[in-house]
């Protein structure tokens, strides 16, 4: 691992500590949340886990190798090793959205909100139609205490995809918490001058 890291580093520093985003193939899983399909086996993943290594050995400036094995490592539930895989692909191709939002998603669950925010805050400035984006940045405002921005957030989502029920779902449970319950509801009843009221217990 530290010879790992003594190689991506030199190699960042050859390049005048400016890291060469790299567009492929693989870029197209970026968009999907770059999750592997649920069906994959133990040894598969292994498998893809070691290829996706000796790739990033030969080329540590591969932002899509890094991005891919970052996405293994959280879906094996390895959160740390894949928040540094997903900084290590945001390092080298800082437009890589997915790694914004997946980052996210684990620095939320762990209940990082105010990075997690960041993260999701990111992905929307790289890409403003990215819907999930705006889903989990409505979480992260809620949890952080912001009702407020998380509507404002699910009602972003709504205004560009007026059939996202997740948005609609979380939207409506913010209005209904912000409300006050039915029993403390109260009518508010205009008294004329001339008529005098007394209230029970008086």
């Amino acid at each position: 691992m530290i010879r790992f890291l003594g190689v991506f580093l030199a190699a960042l520093l050859a390049l005048g500590g400016c890291a060469v985003p790299q567009r492929d193939a693989a870029r197209s899983r970026d968009s999907s949340h770059g999750s592997p399909p649920a069906e994959l086996s133990k040894n598969h993943l292994e498998a893809e886990s070691r290829e996706l290594k000796l790739a990033i050995q030969e080329n540590p400036l591969d932002g899509s190798s890094h991005y891919r094995l970052a996405s293994l490592l959280a879906y094996q539930g390895l959160d740390d090793q894949a928040i540094i895989g997903y900084q290590r692909a945001l390092t080298i191709d800082p437009t890589r959205i997915a790694a914004y939002h997946n980052m996210g998603t684990l620095m939320l669950k762990r209940g990082d909100v105010v990075p997690a925010a960041e993260l999701f805050e990111a992905a929307i400035t790289n890409n403003p139609d990215y819907l999930p984006a705006y889903n989990n940045l409505g979480k992260a405002y809620y949890l952080a205490g912001l009702p407020e921005l998380a509507a404002a957030s699910y009602e972003e989502v709504l205004r560009r995809d007026p059939t996202n029920t997740i948005a609609q779902h979380n939207r409506d449970l913010i209005i209904t918490a912000a409300a006050p319950p039915p029993a403390i509801q109260r009518k508010v009843y205009e008294i004329p001058n001339d008529v005098k009221v007394s209230f029970e217990g008086e």
